[in-house]
């Protein structure tokens, strides 16, 4: 017969397993953005996992499974509770670890173009500060390529050369506001997780 330490563990257990269950069922979905979600869902599963992370976690491919089979039990006798969720909970946390040790900036960048999750509060603050300095990288490098691409177009499409400025039209200074798109889209507030990432950006 089942002792109530058992089924208090077993309800504890439940609880853990049904955020794998929940993250599994919703990167299943193909009508809505997975990719940046994925990350986040990750860190809050590890977050809830984590009880003393300095001692659980030791990146190494000798970590055991945490489902590795240990032997037969003999299911007639109780089993010993105390610390049996801990250990457990230290199991995932370390075979999570092992599969995914370290954010990468390239695994933010889904994240980072999320308005729903681009402030990136769920990752360190040197990640994030390495993240958003690679997206104005790859910014600044997708306008140089349409610019060379338009460039290109221009010359093979034989335009006509444009009509050469008088001395006072070449004095007067054009009106442009210079600003850094990147810096004003982080700027702007998240949106509700339940918003459409890609209506927002059309």
């Amino acid at each position: 017969m089942i002792s109530d330490h058992e089924w208090d563990l077993l309800t504890d257990l439940k609880e853990i397993l049904s955020l794998f269950a929940e993250a599994t069922t919703e990167l299943g979905g193909s009508k809505y953005v997975t990719n940046s979600l994925h990350v986040r869902m990750l860190i809050e599963i590890i977050n809830t996992l984590t009880t003393n992370p300095s001692e659980n976690y030791t990146n190494n491919d000798e970590q055991e499974d945490a489902f590795e089979d240990e032997g037969n039990f003999n299911i007639s006798e109780p089993v010993l509770t105390f610390g049996l969720l801990d250990d457990i909970k230290s199991k995932l946390y370390a075979n999570l670890k092992k599969y995914y040790p370290t954010l990468t900036t390239e695994t933010l960048i889904p994240s980072i173009l999320d308005p729903r999750f681009k402030s990136l509060d769920f990752a360190p603050d040197e990640q994030k500060i390495k993240t958003e300095q690679y997206l104005h990288k790859l910014f600044e490098k997708e306008k140089g390529g349409q610019k060379e691409t338009s460039n290109n177009s221009h010359i093979s499409s034989g335009s006509k050369p444009k009509k050469k400025k008088s001395l006072m039209e070449r004095l007067t200074k054009d009106n442009i506001v210079a600003f850094n798109e990147i810096n004003e889209y982080l700027q702007l507030p998240e949106i509700p997780l339940d918003s459409n990432p890609l209506l927002w950006w059309n």
